[in-house]
């Protein structure tokens, strides 16, 4: 069980700087954002 809860702490810990990285690409690129937003609409 231990070792579950170290794979869950991991994955989390992946997903949420991936998640920051994003974000950080997002507010620094308008480009991107605008692509992005015409992806979500269509």
């Amino acid at each position: 069980m231990a070792q579950c809860m170290v794979f869950f702490i991991d994955g989390y810990e992946n997903v949420a700087s991936h998640l920051t990285f994003v974000l950080y690409i997002l507010t620094m690129e308008e480009r991107v954002q605008e692509k992005l937003y015409q992806e979500i609409s269509d």
